[in-house]
């Protein structure tokens, strides 16, 4: 039975990486690293630690609903865990340590970047030195 390990720090975008690989025919273990994102500085500071422990839960449990009923229905074997903060070496070795040989799977939602056009940025150069 092969073992995977699956980031998902997103509730649309980590289930649409996953579920494509559900469609294999063995039956598989999952590790669900479940990653929610970082409460906002307004939210987080009138929050007790247990209600944002629940809130984490929640969240988790939203994100990784349909992934974990396929799961089931196809007859793996899952455990989902919640992590505070992204993935580290140390959180990799302990998954290797406890589960053996796995497979770590990234379906992580990477942050958008603010890209500037080329042309934008050579207009500002041009605009720059005009005022100088």
């Amino acid at each position: 039975m092969e073992t995977f390990a699956v980031y998902i720090n997103d509730q649309a975008h980590g289930p649409q990486q996953v579920l494509s690989l559900l469609e294999s025919k063995e039956p598989a273990r999952w590790v669900l690293l479940a990653f929610p994102p970082r409460m906002s500085r307004h939210m987080g500071r009138w929050l007790s630690q247990p209600a944002k422990k629940k809130w984490r839960i929640r969240w988790s449990e939203q994100a990784l609903h349909e992934i974990t009923q396929r799961m089931a229905a196809k007859g793996d074997r899952f455990e989902v865990r919640i992590v505070q903060q992204g993935p580290t070496p140390k959180l990799e070795r302990e998954l290797r340590r406890e589960f053996g040989s796995l497979r770590i799977i990234d379906a992580r939602r990477m942050p958008e970047r603010w890209e500037v056009p080329a042309s934008a940025a050579a207009m500002g150069g041009l605009v720059a030195l005009a005022v100088e």
